[in-house]
């Protein structure tokens, strides 16, 4: 496949899961906002903590399967063989499924210890409904990403809206009917249960059944596979849970409101980080054989990653006050300062920071993976415990770019000795001259005696108006790398009809 034909494809597929993760993304936030103001910061907490145990057991009973979902049947697609890709994503969906239910078997009797070592022993009896959200998230995840791995970005972008939609009725109705925290959880994990359902629904009719010689040949070579990558993230991905375990004994249920709800805001940028990095692995599984066409085309993604995700991220740098106040009211305006620093690591996007996994695993360097998950890990959880007691929602912040620093500079070592060559940080530093300039340009609009709504709303146009022309001025992109963006997203719709008034705009200030 050519570096151009490739990045159709990716493009296309980013464009279905952006138009889904977008719709997802906002029906998700409007049941967010909902029940974190009528909750408020207290119970908001408290609504975080409960959900907790899923952290946990979504990491345990992980095993790399989502990964392997993806890139086997993405590799069986580039060799022709799709009957084959079919069966493979059928054998993962149910050997995580099995997994998950023998995990809230075994599970359902500890429910008040559990509750007893998260600090909240009321939350005991609503341990068995978190268990049910569990399972269902378990078979989702896997789910969307064997339909990745198939190239049906489509259809992994419809569970995604199918999910969102169903929290936000339930979770809605029974808030509404006094249900308070209890009527959030379940709306949480009958959402879950209900597009997980769907899916594997979903991916039976496509498989009709499943063969028991085939499903034992797969579960062999996913494990083979992504036992190294298991091992990694069974480090990393205790971390959150951790630290949310951390800050539910030594914070209130007030300040872990506020750090869910400027996380929930950073999702914003999600919009963007999710369809690309998740776009780029079956992308460069495809082009793994050809080591020379895979760094040009690792360092062109980088570049137009950037180009998209720096933006966005100082944008809401520059208007974290007024947008935390807008989105969920005054009553979380001290959580503007978490919106903070929770958004910052993701302007490590132009050193690889969204692509360095993709293009490891991609290769095969599973156990490269490994290596980078513990090392990474590792300091965040020392900072973690160095932290948080003194520093509370502070120090989880923290520990949590102690490691992605680690993580970003121990895979761009690996990445230069495997390929040669790396991102050339000079392309993308004038992306960030452009962004920061915006910025800084639209930061005293904060000032403003308006409505938060009216501020942020003011605040994103002017960056808007003033971003394009400072790239021109920056000269941060090239006529022919334009050229390239609009061909590569020539078939993506409504986005298109925004790229093209981006490119006419940015068209008078260009200079030659």
């Amino acid at each position: 496949m050519t570096q151009e034909a490739g990045g159709g494809t990716v493009a296309r597929g980013m464009y279905h899961l952006f138009l889904g993760n977008t719709t997802s993304t906002l029906l998700m936030a409007i049941t967010s906002i909902f029940i974190a103001r009528f909750l408020g910061p207290d119970r908001y907490g408290l609504y975080s903590i409960a959900i907790l145990p899923v952290s946990y057991l979504m990491v345990i009973s992980g095993l790399g399967i989502s990964t392997a979902a993806t890139r086997f049947p993405a590799k069986y697609i580039g060799e022709g063989n799709e009957k084959e890709a079919s069966s493979f994503v059928l054998s993962m969906t149910a050997f995580q499924g099995i997994i998950a239910v023998l995990l809230a078997i075994l599970t359902l009797p500890l429910s008040s210890a559990v509750a007893s070592f998260l600090n909240r022993p009321a939350l005991a009896s609503l341990i068995p409904l978190v268990l049910a959200g569990f399972v269902g998230q378990a078979l989702y995840t896997t789910v969307t990403a064997g339909y990745q791995g198939l190239g049906r970005m489509d259809r992994s972008a419809s569970l995604q809206v199918i999910l969102a939609a169903s929290k936000l009725v339930i979770s809605v109705s029974l808030v509404l009917a006094g249900l308070a925290v209890t009527g959030a959880l379940i709306g949480y994990s009958s959402s879950y249960v209900l597009t997980g359902v769907v899916g594997v629904a979903a991916v039976v009719a496509m498989c009709r059944r499943l063969r028991l010689g085939r499903f034992y040949a797969d579960v062999k070579v996913a494990m083979h596979y992504a036992f190294p990558l298991y091992a990694g993230s069974l480090i990393g991905g205790f971390l959150g849970p951790i630290q949310g375990t951390l800050l539910a004994h030594f914070t209130t249920n007030v300040n872990i409101g506020g750090y869910g709800a400027a996380s929930n805001i950073s999702t914003l940028i999600t919009l963007f980080v999710y369809p690309i990095g998740t776009a780029l692995f079956p992308l460069f599984s495809r082009l793994a054989d050809d080591r020379a066409v895979l760094a040009a085309t690792y360092k062109t993604t980088v570049k137009y990653a950037t180009l998209f995700v720096a933006p966005v991220t100082m944008l809401l740098m520059a208007l974290c006050v007024p947008v935390s106040q807008a989105v969920y009211g005054r009553a979380y305006a001290f959580s503007a300062t978490y919106l903070l620093l929770v958004v910052s690591p993701n302007l490590f996007v132009g050193f690889g920071w969204i692509s360095q996994g993709a293009l490891l695993n991609a290769m095969g360097r599973t156990r490269k993976t490994l290596i980078v998950g513990i090392v990474s890990s590792a300091a965040s959880f020392a900072a973690s415990f160095a932290l948080v007691v003194p520093f509370g929602v502070y120090g989880v912040i923290l520990a949590g770019m102690a490691g992605s620093i680690t993580s970003l500079i121990v895979a761009w070592w690996m990445i230069s000795g495997e390929l040669g060559t790396n991102v050339e940080v000079s392309d993308v530093f004038r992306i960030y001259l452009a962004s920061a300039g915006a910025a800084l340009l639209v930061f005293p609009v904060t000032y403003l005696p308006l409505h938060p709504i009216l501020v942020t709303l003011l605040g994103g146009v002017a960056y808007l108006l003033l971003f394009f022309p400072l790239l021109s001025v920056f000269k941060a992109v090239t006529r022919e790398e334009v050229t390239a963006l609009q061909g590569y997203f020539g078939k993506t719709g409504p986005f298109l009809l925004f790229l093209r008034f981006a490119v006419r705009y940015y068209d008078l200030f260009a200079r030659d």
